[in-house]
């Protein structure tokens, strides 16, 4: 139940950055704002999952996987950032 949980959050975490990403910056990406939002969801779940120990020994007790949340924030803003970043530098304007 814990792991459904902590998708539940980092679908919202990466879902919230595209949706930032698309409308405030105006990165234009395919499939428009749901592609931006998937992609951020994706980059978040994957790099919680790649950057989880490492983030975790420089904010244990804050933002990492041991604070109020459950979810490395760091990690996972940082993977939902990249992906969405790196798909509009790849897709048709």
């Amino acid at each position: 139940m814990e792991n459904l949980l902590n998708l539940l959050k980092m679908s919202i975490l990466g879902g919230a950055t595209g949706w930032f990403m698309f409308k405030v910056l105006k990165m234009h990406t395919f499939g428009h704002l749901w592609g931006a939002v998937i992609t951020g969801i994706i980059g978040a779940y994957i790099s919680h999952n790649l950057l989880r120990g490492a983030l975790d020994d420089f904010l244990p007790n804050v933002l990492g996987t041991n604070g109020p949340l459950g979810v490395n924030i760091i990690a996972a803003l940082i993977g939902a950032i990249l992906l969405v970043w790196l798909l509009s530098r790849v897709s048709p304007t």
